[in-house]
């Protein structure tokens, strides 16, 4: 998660980082110094050479949940309710997981227009069988419940990734170190 600055020390002059304040740190390769051993903004890392800007340093917490919608006033790591994660070290970090989650929504979208279309293709054959042949009204029902449960399935899983799009836009609060 967060890159802990406060009690380690300081890569260029080996004293203790007193307080989160004091000090900044490299995400790439996890050293700490102070701030006053090393230029404020667009300083390499004195361990990996890096370039270290604000914007790297910069924390990221969600105003709420993007999964449950329950809302984030303490800027907690994790939510309160289901568990998922709201903050996050750096924009960078933030921008990737806000990413995947775009990707997971379009696979899940899909996922939701197939049980749709099975569902449409089951009540379909069922009519079209209940024209050819005769069937007991157990398997009628049967065929019917089970198309429409897939269907209504499909549905709720579409509805419910439409939320958390939503949700993900603007869910996020931007806070320096």
């Amino acid at each position: 998660m967060r890159l802990q600055i406060a009690g380690t020390n300081c890569t260029t002059c080996g004293d203790r980082i007193l307080s989160q304040n004091l000090g900044a740190g490299c995400i790439h390769c996890n050293a700490t110094w102070h701030l006053k051993c090393a230029a404020e903004s667009g300083t390499p890392c004195p361990k990996c050479g890096v370039e270290v800007t604000a914007e790297s340093r910069r924390q990221v917490f969600a105003k709420y949940c993007v999964f449950c919608g329950l809302s984030n006033p303490e800027r907690t790591l994790n939510c309160g309710e289901c568990g998922s994660q709201t903050h996050w070290a750096n924009v960078e970090e933030c921008s990737r997981y806000h990413e995947e989650l775009k990707r997971s929504f379009l696979r899940k979208l899909v996922v939701g227009a197939l049980f749709i279309g099975f569902g449409l293709l089951g009540i379909l054959g069922l009519f079209g069988a209940l024209l050819k042949i005769r069937l007991p009204i157990n398997l009628i029902t049967l065929w019917f419940v089970g198309a429409a449960a897939s269907m209504g399935r499909g549905l709720v899983l579409i509805l419910r990734v439409r939320a958390m799009r939503k949700r993900l836009q603007g869910s996020v609060d931007w806070l320096s170190n």
